[in-house]
């Protein structure tokens, strides 16, 4: 006579695969949210430095041309403010990251990170606070702005001629800009036609170049007929 309902065993590995198939959802459900937060911090991590990097490209393409003084044993010369080298960059910017109105005296420079590496920082202050005239002029910075973290080498260089008069005479003598680790807008009287970025990190390699206005001597022309 056949009877109703489980024995006690059939319940006992009943209740037992419904423990090992809850534990196994329960696990499955873990590893794939694990996974998924790890592509999310990833996808993170990448849109946070595409932007950053963006944000570098129109710092450096809107470098316009700033005349100031530099006055040295009593004589004033003119130049323009911009004074760069391979790691560290200060001049004047119509795409700042902080004032959207007016142009932003910015320097970007490494400070020393964690294992051997670097961080590359933006400090800046809006032309609306500061009126630029002078070389010996003291800049305060009052944002700050970390634009790259732990990198391993930053390098900045600069295509250009040695000074205002090779670059004028260019056409005539076919003297050609060179590419150099440093230069002065001051002691040049002229900027740099093109600037080019080189970031290498353990997660990335990635270099650019911006071009820089090419005609910056029809800044400089009034203040050095001026000065004659």
């Amino acid at each position: 006579m056949n009877k109703n309902g489980f024995t006690l065993i059939e319940l006992l590995i009943t209740t037992t695969i419904l423990s090992l198939l809850l534990f196994l959802g329960s696990f499955s459900y873990q590893l794939l949210a694990n996974r998924w937060d790890k592509q999310l911090g990833t996808f993170d991590r990448t849109l946070e430095l595409t932007r950053n990097i963006e944000l570098l490209e129109n710092v450096i393409s809107g470098i316009e041309p700033a005349v100031i003084n530099d006055e040295k044993q009593g004589t004033v010369n003119y130049g323009f403010f911009f004074i760069g080298t391979e790691s560290r960059l200060l001049s004047i910017t119509e795409k700042g990251l902080f004032s959207k109105k007016y142009p932003e005296i910015f320097l970007l420079s490494l400070e020393s990170a964690e294992n051997e590496t670097f961080n590359l920082v933006y400090q800046s202050v809006s032309t609306e606070n500061v009126l630029l005239l002078s070389a010996q002029q003291e800049i305060v910075f009052d944002h700050r702005y970390l634009l790259l973290g732990n990198i391993k080498s930053f390098k900045l260089s600069y295509l250009g001629w040695d000074n205002i008069i090779a670059k004028s005479e260019s056409s005539q003598t076919g003297v050609l800009s060179t590419w150099r680790d440093d230069f002065s807008g001051l002691d040049s009287q002229a900027l740099p036609n093109e600037i080019e970025v080189f970031i290498d990190s353990e997660r990335f390699s990635f270099s650019f170049s911006s071009d820089i206005e090419k005609n910056s001597l029809r800044y400089l022309t009034p203040y050095l007929e001026g000065s004659q």
